[in-house]
Protein backbone atom coordinates (compact mmCIF):
# COMPACT_ATOMS: atom_id res chain seq x y z
CA UNK A 1 0.00 0.00 0.00
CA UNK A 2 1.32 3.38 -0.93
CA UNK A 3 0.33 6.60 0.12
CA UNK A 4 1.46 10.23 -1.68
CA UNK A 5 2.01 12.91 0.16
CA UNK A 6 3.43 16.29 0.15
CA UNK A 7 6.49 16.71 2.55
CA UNK A 8 8.21 20.01 3.24
CA UNK A 9 12.12 20.12 2.95
CA UNK A 10 13.47 21.29 6.44
CA UNK A 11 16.56 22.80 7.22
CA UNK A 12 18.96 19.61 7.12
CA UNK A 13 17.51 17.92 3.72
CA UNK A 14 19.20 18.65 0.65
CA UNK A 15 17.55 20.82 -2.12
CA UNK A 16 17.33 19.19 -5.68
CA UNK A 17 19.61 20.88 -7.69
CA UNK A 18 17.93 23.89 -10.04
CA UNK A 19 17.71 22.76 -13.45
CA UNK A 20 17.81 25.51 -16.66
CA UNK A 21 14.54 26.72 -16.05
CA UNK A 22 14.99 27.51 -12.51
CA UNK A 23 18.41 29.06 -13.37
CA UNK A 24 16.38 31.11 -15.47
CA UNK A 25 13.95 32.45 -12.99
CA UNK A 26 16.61 33.32 -10.78
CA UNK A 27 18.03 35.88 -13.30
CA UNK A 28 14.65 37.18 -13.95
CA UNK A 29 14.18 37.64 -10.15
CA UNK A 30 11.71 35.47 -10.28
CA UNK A 31 12.86 34.13 -6.22
CA UNK A 32 10.07 33.26 -3.93
CA UNK A 33 8.44 31.44 -6.77
CA UNK A 34 11.03 29.31 -7.71
CA UNK A 35 11.93 28.57 -4.23
CA UNK A 36 8.04 27.60 -3.67
CA UNK A 37 8.64 24.94 -6.05
CA UNK A 38 11.87 23.29 -5.19
CA UNK A 39 10.75 23.36 -1.51
CA UNK A 40 7.55 21.34 -2.17
CA UNK A 41 8.28 17.62 -3.02
CA UNK A 42 5.64 15.50 -4.07
CA UNK A 43 6.31 11.68 -3.69
CA UNK A 44 4.96 8.12 -3.18
CA UNK A 45 5.70 6.49 0.05
CA UNK A 46 5.60 2.85 1.01
CA UNK A 47 3.93 1.84 4.32
CA UNK A 48 5.99 -1.10 6.30
CA UNK A 49 4.95 -2.88 9.09
CA UNK A 50 6.92 -4.93 11.74
CA UNK A 51 5.30 -6.39 14.80
CA UNK A 52 8.08 -8.26 17.10
CA UNK A 53 8.82 -9.95 20.36
CA UNK A 54 12.90 -10.37 19.44
CA UNK A 55 15.25 -8.26 20.68
CA UNK A 56 16.73 -7.70 17.40
CA UNK A 57 15.58 -7.94 13.53
CA UNK A 58 17.16 -6.65 10.57
CA UNK A 59 16.16 -3.17 9.02
CA UNK A 60 17.43 -4.20 5.67
CA UNK A 61 16.05 -7.83 5.60
CA UNK A 62 12.24 -7.64 3.47
CA UNK A 63 11.46 -10.73 5.47
CA UNK A 64 10.72 -8.68 8.65
CA UNK A 65 8.32 -6.47 6.94
CA UNK A 66 4.92 -6.20 5.86
CA UNK A 67 3.03 -4.49 3.64
CA UNK A 68 0.43 -2.21 4.47
CA UNK A 69 -0.43 -3.68 7.37
CA UNK A 70 1.22 -5.76 10.59
CA UNK A 71 -0.53 -9.10 8.85
CA UNK A 72 0.17 -8.06 5.41
CA UNK A 73 2.15 -9.68 2.70
CA UNK A 74 5.96 -10.07 3.08
CA UNK A 75 7.70 -6.88 1.63
CA UNK A 76 10.48 -7.95 -0.82
CA UNK A 77 12.66 -4.99 -1.01
CA UNK A 78 15.18 -2.70 1.11
CA UNK A 79 13.43 -0.76 3.33
CA UNK A 80 16.92 1.69 3.91
CA UNK A 81 14.96 4.34 2.28
CA UNK A 82 13.17 7.85 2.61
CA UNK A 83 10.61 6.51 0.60
CA UNK A 84 9.47 4.28 3.38
CA UNK A 85 7.11 4.82 6.25
CA UNK A 86 8.10 2.52 9.21
CA UNK A 87 6.10 1.28 11.55
CA UNK A 88 7.24 -0.66 14.38
CA UNK A 89 5.31 -2.66 17.07
CA UNK A 90 6.61 -3.89 19.66
CA UNK A 91 5.08 -7.05 22.05
CA UNK A 92 6.33 -9.07 24.73
CA UNK A 93 8.79 -8.79 27.87
CA UNK A 94 11.91 -7.97 26.34
CA UNK A 95 14.86 -5.73 28.49
CA UNK A 96 16.36 -5.31 24.74
CA UNK A 97 13.07 -4.24 22.66
CA UNK A 98 15.34 -3.41 19.71
CA UNK A 99 18.82 -3.17 18.39
CA UNK A 100 19.71 -1.83 15.07
CA UNK A 101 23.45 -2.08 14.80
CA UNK A 102 22.78 -0.08 10.35
CA UNK A 103 21.84 3.03 10.16
CA UNK A 104 18.00 3.95 9.94
CA UNK A 105 16.53 6.13 7.20
CA UNK A 106 12.65 6.75 6.48
CA UNK A 107 10.55 8.97 5.42
CA UNK A 108 8.21 8.11 8.71
CA UNK A 109 9.27 6.61 11.93
CA UNK A 110 6.21 5.35 14.13
CA UNK A 111 7.56 3.45 16.96
CA UNK A 112 5.06 1.65 19.32
CA UNK A 113 4.72 -0.34 22.53
CA UNK A 114 2.06 -2.28 21.79
CA UNK A 115 2.49 -4.93 24.58
CA UNK A 116 4.56 -5.52 27.76
CA UNK A 117 4.33 -8.52 30.53
CA UNK A 118 5.90 -7.70 33.84
CA UNK A 119 8.09 -5.29 34.84
CA UNK A 120 8.04 -1.85 32.38
CA UNK A 121 10.77 0.03 33.37
CA UNK A 122 14.26 0.53 31.88
CA UNK A 123 14.09 -1.32 28.39
CA UNK A 124 16.63 -0.59 26.26
CA UNK A 125 16.31 0.84 22.18
CA UNK A 126 19.55 0.85 20.31
CA UNK A 127 20.21 2.65 17.28
CA UNK A 128 23.62 1.80 17.00
CA UNK A 129 24.42 3.59 13.61
CA UNK A 130 21.53 6.57 14.01
CA UNK A 131 18.23 7.55 12.63
CA UNK A 132 17.30 9.78 10.14
CA UNK A 133 13.40 10.24 9.10
CA UNK A 134 12.87 12.83 6.37
CA UNK A 135 9.25 13.05 7.68
CA UNK A 136 8.04 12.94 11.08
CA UNK A 137 8.88 10.37 14.11
CA UNK A 138 6.97 9.24 17.10
CA UNK A 139 7.31 7.01 20.07
CA UNK A 140 3.53 5.52 21.58
CA UNK A 141 2.36 3.38 24.17
CA UNK A 142 -0.27 1.61 23.86
CA UNK A 143 -0.02 -0.80 26.05
CA UNK A 144 -2.03 -0.08 28.98
CA UNK A 145 1.48 0.10 31.31
CA UNK A 146 3.48 2.29 31.86
CA UNK A 147 6.60 2.21 29.60
CA UNK A 148 10.44 4.03 29.89
CA UNK A 149 12.54 3.03 27.29
CA UNK A 150 16.57 3.89 27.28
CA UNK A 151 16.69 5.42 23.64
CA UNK A 152 20.65 4.84 22.96
CA UNK A 153 22.11 5.97 19.52
CA UNK A 154 26.34 5.84 20.79
CA UNK A 155 27.69 8.65 19.14
CA UNK A 156 24.90 9.18 16.59
CA UNK A 157 22.93 12.03 16.37
CA UNK A 158 19.07 11.61 15.58
CA UNK A 159 18.23 13.89 12.78
CA UNK A 160 14.10 14.77 12.09
CA UNK A 161 13.30 17.10 8.93
CA UNK A 162 9.48 16.80 10.49
CA UNK A 163 8.01 16.77 13.67
CA UNK A 164 9.43 14.39 17.43
CA UNK A 165 6.29 13.28 19.18
CA UNK A 166 6.33 11.33 22.36
CA UNK A 167 3.75 9.79 24.37
CA UNK A 168 1.32 12.38 21.93
CA UNK A 169 -1.22 9.50 21.38
CA UNK A 170 -0.64 7.06 24.14
CA UNK A 171 -2.75 5.32 26.73
CA UNK A 172 0.28 4.34 28.98
CA UNK A 173 3.16 6.54 29.86
CA UNK A 174 6.06 7.02 27.25
CA UNK A 175 9.07 7.75 29.10
CA UNK A 176 12.09 8.37 27.21
CA UNK A 177 15.65 8.48 28.78
CA UNK A 178 17.89 9.56 25.73
CA UNK A 179 21.51 8.90 25.57
CA UNK A 180 22.89 9.68 22.03
CA UNK A 181 24.97 12.34 20.59
CA UNK A 182 22.37 15.20 19.31
CA UNK A 183 19.03 15.38 18.37
CA UNK A 184 18.23 18.04 15.24
CA UNK A 185 14.56 18.62 14.89
CA UNK A 186 13.36 20.15 11.61
CA UNK A 187 9.95 20.61 12.67
CA UNK A 188 7.78 20.21 16.47
CA UNK A 189 9.24 18.59 19.79
CA UNK A 190 6.13 17.60 21.13
CA UNK A 191 5.52 16.07 24.55
CA UNK A 192 1.96 14.20 25.09
CA UNK A 193 0.10 14.38 28.45
CA UNK A 194 1.44 10.68 28.68
CA UNK A 195 4.64 11.88 27.58
CA UNK A 196 8.42 12.22 29.53
CA UNK A 197 11.71 12.87 28.07
CA UNK A 198 15.28 13.23 30.10
CA UNK A 199 17.91 14.25 27.99
CA UNK A 200 20.98 12.21 29.63
CA UNK A 201 23.45 14.68 31.00
CA UNK A 202 26.42 12.99 29.94
CA UNK A 203 25.94 11.20 26.40
CA UNK A 204 23.32 14.06 24.58
CA UNK A 205 26.17 16.95 23.57
CA UNK A 206 23.50 19.00 21.59
CA UNK A 207 19.53 19.78 21.20
CA UNK A 208 18.77 21.89 18.32
CA UNK A 209 14.36 22.22 17.66
CA UNK A 210 13.78 24.47 14.74
CA UNK A 211 9.96 24.39 15.11
CA UNK A 212 7.98 24.97 18.71
CA UNK A 213 9.18 22.59 21.84
CA UNK A 214 5.21 21.64 23.16
CA UNK A 215 5.15 19.97 27.15
CA UNK A 216 1.91 18.69 27.64
CA UNK A 217 1.65 19.13 31.12
CA UNK A 218 4.47 17.02 32.00
CA UNK A 219 8.47 16.58 32.69
CA UNK A 220 11.34 17.93 30.07
CA UNK A 221 14.91 16.75 31.84
CA UNK A 222 17.60 19.16 30.46
CA UNK A 223 20.13 16.42 31.79
CA UNK A 224 19.26 13.67 33.60
CA UNK A 225 21.35 12.79 36.09
CA UNK A 226 23.62 9.83 35.38
CA UNK A 227 27.17 8.33 34.99
CA UNK A 228 29.67 11.33 34.87
CA UNK A 229 28.47 14.82 32.41
CA UNK A 230 29.74 17.69 33.32
CA UNK A 231 30.68 21.41 31.46
CA UNK A 232 28.52 23.58 29.53
CA UNK A 233 25.13 22.07 26.93
CA UNK A 234 23.39 24.28 24.20
CA UNK A 235 19.76 24.44 23.82
CA UNK A 236 18.24 25.96 20.78
CA UNK A 237 14.38 26.13 20.25
CA UNK A 238 12.43 27.95 18.40
CA UNK A 239 9.80 28.62 21.45
CA UNK A 240 8.54 26.62 24.36
CA UNK A 241 4.72 26.35 25.02
CA UNK A 242 2.49 24.12 26.93
CA UNK A 243 2.82 23.74 30.53
CA UNK A 244 4.87 21.49 32.94
CA UNK A 245 7.79 20.27 34.46
CA UNK A 246 11.10 22.30 33.72
CA UNK A 247 14.30 20.54 35.25
CA UNK A 248 17.57 20.11 35.40
CA UNK A 249 18.80 16.45 37.19
CA UNK A 250 22.47 16.77 36.49
CA UNK A 251 24.06 20.08 38.16
CA UNK A 252 27.72 19.57 37.28
CA UNK A 253 26.08 20.73 33.71
CA UNK A 254 25.12 24.28 32.98
CA UNK A 255 22.95 25.22 30.13
CA UNK A 256 22.56 27.85 27.50
CA UNK A 257 18.87 27.83 26.27
CA UNK A 258 18.47 29.77 23.05
CA UNK A 259 15.27 30.92 21.35
CA UNK A 260 14.98 31.72 18.28
CA UNK A 261 11.19 32.17 17.60
CA UNK A 262 9.61 33.14 14.28
CA UNK A 263 6.31 33.60 16.28
CA UNK A 264 4.62 33.71 19.77
CA UNK A 265 5.21 30.44 22.36
CA UNK A 266 4.12 30.90 25.56
CA UNK A 267 5.40 28.40 28.67
CA UNK A 268 3.02 28.43 32.22
CA UNK A 269 5.02 25.45 34.64
CA UNK A 270 7.96 25.06 37.41
CA UNK A 271 11.36 25.28 37.09
CA UNK A 272 14.00 23.06 39.65
CA UNK A 273 17.13 21.41 39.89
CA UNK A 274 18.62 18.91 41.75
CA UNK A 275 18.99 19.71 44.83
CA UNK A 276 17.76 23.19 44.12
CA UNK A 277 21.42 24.31 42.88
CA UNK A 278 20.91 27.31 41.21
CA UNK A 279 22.04 29.38 38.37
CA UNK A 280 22.50 26.19 35.74
CA UNK A 281 19.94 27.66 33.43
CA UNK A 282 21.02 30.49 31.13
CA UNK A 283 18.23 31.59 28.95
CA UNK A 284 19.02 33.95 25.67
CA UNK A 285 15.93 35.25 23.51
CA UNK A 286 17.58 35.65 19.61
CA UNK A 287 14.39 35.73 17.63
CA UNK A 288 14.28 34.99 13.93
CA UNK A 289 11.62 37.69 13.28
CA UNK A 290 10.57 40.85 15.26
CA UNK A 291 7.23 39.08 15.69
CA UNK A 292 9.08 36.58 17.96
CA UNK A 293 7.80 36.48 21.17
CA UNK A 294 8.63 34.30 24.16
CA UNK A 295 6.65 33.79 27.41
CA UNK A 296 8.06 32.07 30.84
CA UNK A 297 5.78 31.84 33.59
CA UNK A 298 7.76 30.26 36.48
CA UNK A 299 5.36 29.11 39.31
CA UNK A 300 6.55 28.50 42.74
CA UNK A 301 7.10 24.71 43.33
CA UNK A 302 7.33 22.29 46.64
CA UNK A 303 10.26 19.84 47.12
CA UNK A 304 9.52 16.83 44.78
CA UNK A 305 11.33 13.26 43.82
CA UNK A 306 11.69 12.26 40.42
CA UNK A 307 14.62 9.32 40.94
CA UNK A 308 16.37 12.36 42.35
CA UNK A 309 15.58 14.73 44.94
CA UNK A 310 14.11 18.50 43.07
CA UNK A 311 13.83 21.80 44.69
CA UNK A 312 13.00 25.22 43.12
CA UNK A 313 16.52 26.72 41.96
CA UNK A 314 17.54 30.22 40.91
CA UNK A 315 17.87 31.09 37.26
CA UNK A 316 21.46 31.69 35.49
CA UNK A 317 22.37 35.26 33.11
CA UNK A 318 19.33 35.97 30.80
CA UNK A 319 20.05 38.04 27.86
CA UNK A 320 17.35 39.96 25.24
CA UNK A 321 19.15 39.96 21.82
CA UNK A 322 16.41 40.26 19.48
CA UNK A 323 12.50 40.07 19.83
CA UNK A 324 10.48 39.98 23.38
CA UNK A 325 10.93 38.43 26.27
CA UNK A 326 8.54 37.95 28.74
CA UNK A 327 9.65 36.36 32.15
CA UNK A 328 7.54 35.69 35.02
CA UNK A 329 9.46 34.94 38.55
CA UNK A 330 7.77 33.17 41.72
CA UNK A 331 8.74 34.94 44.58
CA UNK A 332 11.32 32.85 45.99
CA UNK A 333 12.91 33.13 42.19
CA UNK A 334 15.99 35.14 41.49
CA UNK A 335 18.27 35.54 38.44
CA UNK A 336 21.90 36.35 37.22
CA UNK A 337 22.77 39.46 35.20
CA UNK A 338 19.87 40.46 32.86
CA UNK A 339 21.24 42.24 29.70
CA UNK A 340 19.23 44.09 26.86
CA UNK A 341 20.64 45.11 23.56
CA UNK A 342 19.71 45.41 19.43
CA UNK A 343 16.87 48.16 18.26
CA UNK A 344 14.76 45.15 18.11
CA UNK A 345 14.89 43.57 21.75
CA UNK A 346 12.15 43.97 24.52
CA UNK A 347 11.92 42.46 27.98
CA UNK A 348 9.20 42.34 30.24
CA UNK A 349 7.80 41.39 33.70
CA UNK A 350 5.41 38.65 33.29
CA UNK A 351 2.96 37.42 36.17
CA UNK A 352 3.05 34.33 37.52
CA UNK A 353 -1.25 33.35 37.56
CA UNK A 354 -2.41 32.46 34.34
CA UNK A 355 -2.38 35.67 31.92
CA UNK A 356 -2.53 38.23 34.93
CA UNK A 357 -0.32 41.10 34.89
CA UNK A 358 2.07 42.77 37.12
CA UNK A 359 5.23 40.66 38.77
CA UNK A 360 8.40 41.44 39.79
CA UNK A 361 11.77 39.81 38.52
CA UNK A 362 14.73 40.02 40.49
CA UNK A 363 18.49 40.01 38.78
CA UNK A 364 21.66 40.54 40.48
CA UNK A 365 23.16 43.15 37.79
CA UNK A 366 21.78 44.84 34.80
CA UNK A 367 23.43 45.80 31.36
CA UNK A 368 21.23 48.01 29.33
CA UNK A 369 22.84 48.31 25.70
CA UNK A 370 20.10 48.63 23.81
CA UNK A 371 16.15 48.19 23.20
CA UNK A 372 12.98 48.57 25.40
CA UNK A 373 11.74 47.78 28.72
CA UNK A 374 8.16 47.52 29.17
CA UNK A 375 6.22 47.94 32.25
CA UNK A 376 2.75 46.90 32.10
CA UNK A 377 0.08 48.46 34.94
CA UNK A 378 -2.81 47.35 36.45
CA UNK A 379 -4.81 49.51 38.58
CA UNK A 380 -3.01 48.37 41.96
CA UNK A 381 0.63 47.32 40.55
CA UNK A 382 2.59 47.75 37.96
CA UNK A 383 5.71 45.37 36.61
CA UNK A 384 8.97 45.64 38.94
CA UNK A 385 12.75 44.51 38.56
CA UNK A 386 14.63 44.73 41.15
CA UNK A 387 18.70 44.82 40.64
CA UNK A 388 20.84 43.53 43.51
CA UNK A 389 23.99 45.32 41.99
CA UNK A 390 25.23 47.33 39.28
CA UNK A 391 23.10 48.94 36.80
CA UNK A 392 24.28 50.55 33.43
CA UNK A 393 22.88 52.11 30.64
CA UNK A 394 25.29 52.06 27.75
CA UNK A 395 22.92 55.68 26.11
CA UNK A 396 19.31 57.03 26.82
CA UNK A 397 18.80 57.87 23.32
CA UNK A 398 18.93 53.69 22.44
CA UNK A 399 17.07 52.72 25.07
CA UNK A 400 13.45 53.04 25.71
CA UNK A 401 11.32 52.70 29.12
CA UNK A 402 7.53 51.67 28.01
CA UNK A 403 5.16 52.56 30.34
CA UNK A 404 2.26 50.63 28.96
CA UNK A 405 -1.08 52.06 29.78
CA UNK A 406 -3.57 53.56 28.36
CA UNK A 407 -5.18 57.30 29.26
CA UNK A 408 -8.62 55.62 28.98
CA UNK A 409 -7.51 52.55 31.83
CA UNK A 410 -5.90 55.39 33.64
CA UNK A 411 -9.06 57.70 34.21
CA UNK A 412 -11.01 54.91 35.05
CA UNK A 413 -8.56 54.14 38.08
CA UNK A 414 -8.15 58.00 39.09
CA UNK A 415 -11.88 57.81 38.93
CA UNK A 416 -12.34 54.73 40.92
CA UNK A 417 -9.55 55.78 43.63
CA UNK A 418 -11.22 59.46 44.02
CA UNK A 419 -7.49 60.43 43.22
CA UNK A 420 -5.33 62.92 41.23
CA UNK A 421 -2.31 60.85 40.66
CA UNK A 422 -1.27 56.77 41.25
CA UNK A 423 2.15 56.44 42.45
CA UNK A 424 4.47 53.09 41.25
CA UNK A 425 7.90 52.07 41.94
CA UNK A 426 8.93 49.89 38.44
CA UNK A 427 12.78 49.98 39.21
CA UNK A 428 15.13 49.21 42.42
CA UNK A 429 18.73 49.52 42.13
CA UNK A 430 22.01 50.20 43.87
CA UNK A 431 22.21 53.51 43.60
CA UNK A 432 25.78 54.04 44.56
CA UNK A 433 26.96 51.24 41.31
CA UNK A 434 24.60 52.48 38.82
CA UNK A 435 25.20 55.16 36.50
CA UNK A 436 21.66 55.62 35.66
CA UNK A 437 20.51 59.66 36.42
CA UNK A 438 17.44 61.16 36.75
CA UNK A 439 17.74 63.13 33.36
CA UNK A 440 19.11 59.84 31.78
CA UNK A 441 15.27 58.10 33.31
CA UNK A 442 13.14 61.18 32.35
CA UNK A 443 14.88 60.87 28.48
CA UNK A 444 13.67 56.92 28.23
CA UNK A 445 10.31 57.54 29.61
CA UNK A 446 8.04 56.77 26.87
CA UNK A 447 4.03 56.74 27.23
CA UNK A 448 0.29 57.72 26.33
CA UNK A 449 0.80 61.72 25.31
CA UNK A 450 -2.45 61.81 27.42
CA UNK A 451 -0.52 60.96 30.59
CA UNK A 452 1.40 62.60 32.19
CA UNK A 453 4.76 60.96 34.11
CA UNK A 454 6.27 62.30 37.26
CA UNK A 455 10.08 60.64 38.38
CA UNK A 456 10.02 60.73 41.96
CA UNK A 457 13.44 62.70 42.90
CA UNK A 458 13.52 61.42 46.42
CA UNK A 459 12.36 58.09 45.62
CA UNK A 460 15.32 57.80 42.61
CA UNK A 461 17.56 59.05 45.01
CA UNK A 462 17.06 56.08 47.23
CA UNK A 463 17.84 53.87 44.34
CA UNK A 464 13.87 53.77 43.21
CA UNK A 465 12.35 54.47 39.94
CA UNK A 466 8.97 55.35 41.39
CA UNK A 467 6.40 57.09 38.33
CA UNK A 468 4.00 59.55 39.80
CA UNK A 469 1.17 59.02 36.56
CA UNK A 470 -1.73 61.62 36.09
CA UNK A 471 -3.94 63.15 33.13
CA UNK A 472 -3.26 65.41 30.97
CA UNK A 473 -5.27 68.76 31.07
CA UNK A 474 -7.67 68.17 28.53
CA UNK A 475 -7.28 71.40 25.97
CA UNK A 476 -10.95 73.16 27.59
CA UNK A 477 -9.20 72.73 30.37
CA UNK A 478 -5.73 74.20 29.64
CA UNK A 479 -7.94 77.09 28.10
CA UNK A 480 -9.46 77.94 30.94
CA UNK A 481 -6.43 78.38 32.86
CA UNK A 482 -4.59 80.54 30.42
CA UNK A 483 -7.73 82.92 30.37
CA UNK A 484 -7.36 83.20 33.68
CA UNK A 485 -3.55 83.72 34.24
CA UNK A 486 -3.92 86.08 31.23
CA UNK A 487 -6.98 88.46 33.43
CA UNK A 488 -4.68 87.87 36.50
CA UNK A 489 -1.89 89.96 34.48
CA UNK A 490 -4.86 92.20 33.29
CA UNK A 491 -5.75 93.20 36.61
CA UNK A 492 -2.21 93.51 37.63
CA UNK A 493 -1.52 96.24 35.16
CA UNK A 494 -4.82 98.48 35.62
CA UNK A 495 -4.02 98.52 39.26
CA UNK A 496 -0.44 99.68 38.51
Amino acid sequence: MKTQTCNRVFFDAPLPEPNVNIAKCLRLGIFAASLAAIQTVCAQYTDLYNSNSSADFSINDGSSWRLGSYDGQVYAGSINSTNNNLHIQVVGNNSNIGEFSEAVTAHDIDYTIGSVEGSSWGRTLYFNGGAYATGDMAFENTSDSGFVIQLRGGSRTFRISGDFNVGVNSNASMIIHSAQSGWQVGGDFNIGTRGKFYISGSSTSSFSVSGVLNIGGTTLDLAKHDSGGSGEKNELIGGLSGSGRLQIGNTATSHNLAFTNQGVSEFSGTYATQNGVGERLNITMNANSDSGRQTLRFNTVADYTDERGFSAADLGNVSVQWGELNLGMHSGMGAGALSISGANSTFSVAGVDGNAEGGTARFASLDWQGGAIRVDFTELAADRIDVAGELNVSSPADCALVLNVSAIDLGLWLEASKASYLDYTILSFDAESSNLTLEMANEMLSHDVEINAQILEGDFANGLLTVRLSMVPEPATVAAILGAIALALAIRRKAR
